[in-house]
């Protein structure tokens, strides 16, 4: 399914005018090749953890997934909206995970497993 991320302006590049993003969710060929965009990280000894970014993945992810507009077309975004479509890239992997975890059954394993 594919998401609309709304930008804080209108937008105009190469001709095309536009004030979102359209990007198709990640696929099993996208994540086997690129891998998870953010890991949770040990911090510590009380058992903590730090959420490590890897601008590099999201990158990957974003130049797969754009489908509308062109990605020549969204490279000069404001910073405002390239946060939101870390965000948006980033919010695939979180609804998935959610999405698992709300399917666990009561034995603790995950349907499927």
């Amino acid at each position: 399914m594919n998401k609309t991320i709304p930008l804080s302006r209108r937008y105009e590049a190469h001709g095309t005018a536009f004030d979102a993003i359209e990007m198709r969710a990640p696929k099993l060929r996208d994540y086997f090749s690129i891998g998870d965009p953010v890991e949770a990280q040990p911090s510590g000894a009380e058992g903590g953890s730090i959420v490590v970014e890897y601008l590099d993945r999201i990158e990957a992810y974003r130049d797969r997934l754009v489908v509308k507009p062109s990605l020549a077309e969204i490279l000069d975004l404001d910073l405002e909206d390239a946060m939101r479509v870390k965000d948006a890239i980033t919010g695939f992997f979180t609804a998935a995970r959610r999405a698992r975890r709300a399917r666990t059954n009561s034995s603790g394993a995950a349907d499927g497993e």
